[in-house]
């Protein structure tokens, strides 16, 4: 009998949470990834495109119209870390990734088919590092071998393991088909022996190791000229081998390039004599330097077009070598996404990150990226910006790895540093100065967090009138040489930030509104003798409530009472064992919380989980294109209900219910208008002011449904929802319908109509 009872609570809870994210489901749309497509893995050209993998995705580019394709996990893609690309004779477009995924992007309908089984595998190390085609096949060289795929049927033909004396399950770098197939490995080339079917015997492969090619130890590339020899891309040049009687020699170099080359190719358009190799600062035509980088960064790859133009991929484009210019489509400069912030009119800011590769400050009005950097903004000292916050005022401010904060408004840049302002940087080096955190308080002062700081003054506040006040802490004493970050203000005026050197805690501080007066400070200290569940503190959040969220690497905690908070400390269970990377808080007071395994969004009082969000499907059955699970940033524009979820490998923006209430009374606006019945669409009313009930009338004044008692979901701020039919759950027949809305007093009344048509 207990067992009884026990399952069928337990399909009861399996049912709650089906419903809860089916209803999820329906709100969380208009899925969008940004990413930067730079950095060229590969590049092909076919049917009047040149096709680019990149570490963000891929993008065709049409070279007679100029018109970009940009393809990302919101395209369908599976991963955005692209590797390789090749076509098969359909015209279709196959990527391969650094996980072991192979997707086949058809250009007619934009459907994309996907080939999991490299993916599947329990190998670590399964990335497809090279594809090639040739007739109806497919030839994938992967981390751990080479498959043939059938280019129609997407059926694996064969999985080669071993090749000749080679070392089982091989890393293969390279892969073409001329007559025989030909392989680049880690430890040297393999050929296959000629007129043999049964690739995967190790005896009919040709090894030559790495010891046997005297003025080589690294091949790139293999090819086969029309003689049935082969030219291989070494560290050291080009160089030559015969093939007779299923016996490979090595036949000497054929010319030093001076560098390392990293591919080889025949092209239609010269002889069958003369061969383009590339290193990574040059293109050479035989011995003969064809081309050379122009603020190009790294050359990856390249191709030819039909009319005999070469394209090369680089880590900073694809390099036009007829006109000599480089082309990229329109998307953020990097690929890391550590803060966000999204000012009044929508526009979304961008702090790239902290290491020597970031990038500046990324900015997009949505349309279109732009990027600010020390290259193009002569107030800009360094490009590593860490965070970003955005004052009411919609005052823009990009705390920097070294060089204090920048402020934005009205498109003019200001850099606070340590030459022009009284902060002090960390203790080996004063004048680095690293912001972690700042916010402005309830009389408009800015506090500025420092990472670290050589004269223990580690709270700054920046005032109204354009005075400097500094805080040093003694109870318990912050020392010069501590770490400090994640910094916010309380409807009290407390600033909360956490301090470490290893592991230390939570500090609050409140200077009872007398900067000048040190005594009647207020401050102290919180860690895991006081209930928290980890001392390394990873994010914090004020809620609507006016409740502090804690985000550690063992979950989350809660204080329900800022003003009491070692006795109001609390534990939400659901979210314990994540590690927290960020909290964001909508205008319904939910809970974004980011963690290194996606987002959970919860409740207000984060009781109940309202959907995860992740790389992955969801049970749903609706794409979370998510670029990684490890999420860095999370922002949300209250007007428009569009939230931004920042990974190390991109950008994800969807639309949301969650839109602040209007302040004043409108008329109501409903839509679509008018409206056919659609079970997975509902009528979207909007306009509405905080607290408000809806309810749905017919002209003659019948009520059909409301948000009190009906199916009319009003969730509190300023959109409501109609499913589009009556208290029974029927669909209403075709007419007129009226949208009431007022609020509890009965003070605040709007309304509208909506017509709707049903067969």
């Amino acid at each position: 009998m207990i067992s009884h009872i026990w399952f069928s609570m337990k399909i009861s809870v399996i049912l709650f949470f089906l419903i809860i994210i089916n209803l999820s489901a329906q709100e969380f749309t208009n899925w969008q990834n940004y990413s930067a497509k730079e950095n060229i893995r590969d590049v092909i050209y076919d049917n009047g495109y040149l096709w680019a993998a990149t570490d963000g995705g891929a993008f065709g580019y049409n070279s007679v119209t100029g018109e970009f394709r940009q393809l990302t996990k919101s395209e369908g893609l599976s991963s955005q870390n692209l590797t390789s690309v090749t076509s098969d004779e359909s015209g279709k477009i196959w990527f391969g990734t650094s996980e072991g995924i192979i997707n086949i992007y058809n250009p007619v309908n934009g459907t994309v088919a996907k080939i999991l089984d490299i993916y599947n595998t329990e190998k670590t190390q399964k990335s497809i590092n090279d594809l090639f085609h040739k007739n109806d096949t497919i030839y994938v060289a992967m981390d751990f071998g080479l498959s043939l795929i059938d280019a129609n049927s997407l059926f694996f033909l064969e999985t080669v393991r071993k090749f000749g004396d080679f070392t089982t399950e091989i890393e293969v770098k390279s892969v073409s088909k001329k007559s025989r197939i030909s392989i680049s490995t880690s430890e040297g080339i393999a050929v296959s022996k000629s007129g043999i079917s049964n690739f995967s015997a190790p005896g009919n492969w040709i090894s030559l190791n790495n010891s046997n090619l005297p003025d080589a130890s690294e091949v790139s590339a293999i090819i086969e000229d029309n003689d049935g020899n082969y030219v291989i891309a070494s560290n050291n040049g080009v160089q030559s081998l015969s093939f007779a009687n299923n016996t490979l020699s090595y036949s000497g170099i054929d010319f030093y390039a001076g560098t390392g080359l990293i591919d080889v190719q025949f092209f239609p358009s010269v002889s069958e004599i003369e061969y383009f190799a590339l290193s990574k600062a040059r293109l050479f035509l035989n011995d003969h330097t064809a081309a050379g980088s122009i603020n190009s960064g790294d050359f990856t790859s390249f191709c030819q077009t039909a009319t005999g133009d070469f394209y090369i991929g680089s880590t900073n484009g694809l390099y036009d070598l007829t006109n000599d210019s480089l082309i990229t489509p329109n998307s953020p400069a990097g690929n890391t996404f550590n803060g966000i912030g999204v000012d009044e009119s929508g526009g979304v800011w961008v702090g790239s990150g902290s290491g020597a590769a970031s990038e500046g400050i990324y900015y997009f009005d949505g349309t279109t990226w732009l990027n600010y950097n020390t290259a193009n903004v002569p107030q800009i000292r360094s490009n590593r910006f860490y965070e970003i916050y955005i004052s009411e005022s919609n005052e823009i401010y990009a705390s920097n790895w070294g060089e204090g904060f920048t402020r934005i408004f009205e498109n003019d840049f200001e850099t606070i540093y340590t030459g022009n302002s009284p902060m002090q940087g960390i203790l080996n080096d004063p004048n680095f100065l690293v912001v972690t955190g700042m916010q402005k308080d309830s009389k408009d002062n800015l506090w500025v967090l420092n990472y670290q700081s050589a004269t223990r003054e580690h709270l700054s506040v920046l005032t109204a009138d354009s005075n400097w006040y500094n805080f040093r802490f003694d109870n318990p004493t912050i020392a010069n040489n501590e770490i400090l970050d994640h910094l916010v203000i309380d409807r009290f005026n407390t600033k909360w930030f956490t301090v470490f050197l290893g592991d230390r805690g939570l500090y609050y501080f409140n200077e009872n509104n007398t900067l000048d007066n040190t005594a009647d400070d207020s401050y102290g200290f919180i860690n895991t003798a006081d209930g928290l569940n980890s001392n390394l503190i990873s994010a914090l959040a004020i809620d609507k409530r006016g409740e502090l969220w804690i985000g550690t690497s063992e979950g989350v905690n809660t204080i329900f009472s800022v003003s009491n908070p070692k006795a109001s400390i609390t534990n939400k269970i659901l979210l314990n064992q994540q590690t927290v990377t960020c909290i964001a808080v909508d205008p319904l007071d939910r809970k974004w919380i980011g963690t290194t395994e996606g987002i959970f969004v919860v409740s207000p009082d984060g009781s109940s989980l309202i959907q995860h969000i992740n790389e992955s499907y969801s049970p749903d059955g609706i794409i979370r294109p998510l670029p990684n699970n490890n999420i860095l940033s999370i922002a949300i524009d209250k007007n428009n209900g569009m939230v931004y979820i920042g990974t190390d490998f991109g950008m994800t923006s969807l639309r949301t219910s969650a839109v602040a209430p209007q302040t004043e009374i409108q008329e109501l606006f409903a839509y679509p208008n008018p409206y056919s019945f659609d079970e997975n669409k509902r009528i979207t009313i909007s306009n509405l002011i905080a607290d408000t009930d809806i309810k749905i009338l017919s002209v003659s004044g019948d009520l059909i449904n409301d948000s009190e008692q009906g199916t009319v979901d009003s969730p509190g701020g300023n959109l409501a929802f109609w499913n589009g039919k009556n208290f029974k759950g029927e669909v209403v027949p075709s007419g007129i319908y009226i949208i009431v809305s007022y609020d509890a007093e009965a003070k605040s009344i709007s309304s509208s109509k909506i017509a709707v048509i049903n067969k």
